[in-house]
């Protein structure tokens, strides 16, 4: 099949090379040119995005560095956060958290830049398209060689797919300029973001910071230096010190050493007599203070001993007490036992009496029977005396009822009084018990309230006797140290 366009007659596969493969490598160039045009706007996106979070910023501090890292940590591109998070990693390791380093070592097109924005900075998009057009063309050279029946040689349509595939990589090209050029813009403006707020090293701001430290120095010591020698100069010079030498000479061999001499004597003839002095009054403030401490012990000693003794004597008694209360509550609940047993026994007396009076009631009520059928049998034959005979059974009847009734009503008064028996006796144990259980820890209680008073007696007298000897030492040490 073939087509004629302006006299020359195309082969189908010769309008594939002239028409479809230019088609396609321009949708492809457009394809290619709007997927990184995307990528590039992520990236100004997330760029835009952390500027906008950290430059209302005010104070310049390295602090600001965690404000940078929860920025870069919001955004949506992975590359900004792990090249932000190294670069204050960097600086904590080399300059102890005090500078940021080099932004451009992280911060750059290299490190910032997905794969598909890498492709688009580099030259291989505009070669393959540029190599699929040359193949094109060269493919239209060659064929009318092979087959000049088949194909005809034209040179403007067999370069058209190489002429286009030109055009659209010297698009590409300038594409991969904007977008470089654009990119280091956007990082450009990033790092100068970073650096109003975060201080950041570098060669210059290293260099003027060691001079500014080194001239400060410089500048501390020769002052300290200046100082040092105008002193020296001050104490060194042969005149002052000959002067003061001969002023501190006739100082003290005029106003000093008499005024020492003569004190040196009066303080030996003020310490004789006061040694004296000492003994005497020691000897004297001993034995008086000896002779009333004494009396004053032996008085305050006596009135809380003869109240400890009364205290004594009335735990003795009380302990007594007690013991009699638990022996008579003893006695009481052996007896409160032995009537409960005797309750107990009773009424299973009653309880046999009361089975033996229904065993009873039951052969009356069989012998009731054998009369009634006596009666009957004596009613047909005694026709005459059935009225009076019938009242008389009648008035039997009543009372042996009478008497049925009564007897149930006691067998259920002697349960009734069993049971109410049975929990008296229980209640009481339990009583007596916790009466019991009470006295032995009141004894207990008293017991040791007993004796923690005989140790606090104990150890009141040897505390008393010891602080009355360590007062009498410290008083004679004092005295002798006057």
């Amino acid at each position: 099949m073939h087509i004629i366009l302006s006299n020359i007659t195309f082969s189908m596969f010769e309008m594939l090379f002239i028409v479809i493969i230019p088609i396609l490598l321009i949708i492809a160039g457009i394809i290619y040119i709007a997927l990184s045009q995307k990528q590039m706007n992520l990236f100004q996106k997330a760029l835009h995005n952390v500027i906008n979070d950290i430059k209302d910023t005010e104070e310049y501090s390295i602090e600001n560095t965690i404000l940078l890292k929860e920025a870069v940590d919001d955004s949506d591109y992975p590359l900004l956060s792990d090249a932000i998070n190294q670069t204050i990693e960097n600086g904590n390791k080399k300059y102890q958290g005090k500078w940021l380093p080099e932004l451009s070592e992280r911060l750059n097109t290299g490190f910032l830049s997905s794969k598909q924005l890498k492709s688009s900075l580099s030259d291989t998009p505009a070669l393959l398209i540029f190599s699929c057009g040359f193949i094109a063309s060269l493919i239209m050279i060659i064929l009318p060689y092979i087959n000049p029946n088949v194909y005809s040689q034209n040179l403007i349509f067999s370069t058209l797919p190489l002429l286009v595939a030109a055009l659209i990589s010297l698009f590409l090209l300038n594409h991969k300029n904007v977008l470089s050029k654009n990119m280091n813009i956007e990082i450009d403006d990033l790092k100068k973001s970073i650096e109003q707020i975060i201080p950041v090293y570098s060669d210059k701001a290293g260099l003027s910071l060691l001079v500014n430290e080194m001239t400060e120095h410089e500048n501390k010591i020769d002052a300290s230096l200046t100082e040092f020698n105008h002193q020296l100069d001050e104490f060194v010079s042969e005149d002052f010190q000959n002067s003061l030498n001969d002023s501190i000479r006739e100082f003290m061999e005029k106003e000093i050493a008499p005024p020492i001499n003569k004190a040196s004597e009066t303080l030996s003839d003020l310490a004789t007599s006061l040694a004296e002095q000492q003994d005497q009054g020691m000897s004297e403030l001993a034995e008086s203070f000896s002779e009333k401490l004494n009396i004053s012990l032996k008085n305050n000693f006596t009135s809380i001993t003869n109240e400890l003794s009364s205290f004594n004597v009335l735990m003795e008694d009380t302990t007594n007490f007690i013991h009699d209360s638990i022996a008579i509550l003893e006695n009481s609940r052996q007896q409160n036992i032995l009537l409960n047993r005797e309750v107990s026994d009773s009424i299973e007396l009653m309880t046999v009496a009361k089975n033996d009076i229904a065993n009873e009631m039951a052969k009356m009520s069989d012998y009731l029977e054998v009369i009634a059928n006596v009666t009957e049998k004596m009613t047909s034959v005694y026709a005459g005396e059935d009225a009076n005979l019938k009242q008389q059974i009648g008035s039997l009847e009543l009372a042996l009822n009478s008497s049925l009734n009564t007897i149930n009503e006691s067998i259920y008064q002697s349960q009734s009084t069993i049971s109410l028996s049975s929990q008296l006796k229980e209640e009481q144990q339990a009583q007596y018990t916790d009466m019991i259980e009470k006295m032995n820890s009141l004894l207990e209680n008293l017991s040791t309230v007993n004796q923690s008073i005989h140790d606090t007696t104990d150890n009141f007298a040897i505390e008393s006797g010891k602080l009355v000897k360590t007062s009498l030492n410290n008083y004679e040490k004092a005295l002798s140290d006057i």
